[in-house]
């Protein structure tokens, strides 16, 4: 059975967890933080890697 790696990382919901920890782990890192201090609208960058993603795996 081939199981594609979107289902692998858990599909939507995995993914989701997956970008929100990221996003998370960037933030709370003083070193990469700064990248992501001229995002407007963060849900909306959230919401977008989540759709990369979830389309590049599957």
């Amino acid at each position: 059975m081939n199981i594609s790696p979107y289902d692998r990382l858990g599909g939507a919901q995995g993914i989701s967890r997956i970008v929100d920890d990221v996003i998370g782990a960037h933030l709370n890192n003083p070193a990469a933080s700064t990248r992501f201090q001229n995002i407007q609208d963060p849900e909306h960058a959230r919401q977008m890697a989540r759709e990369f993603f979830s389309t590049s795996t599957g």
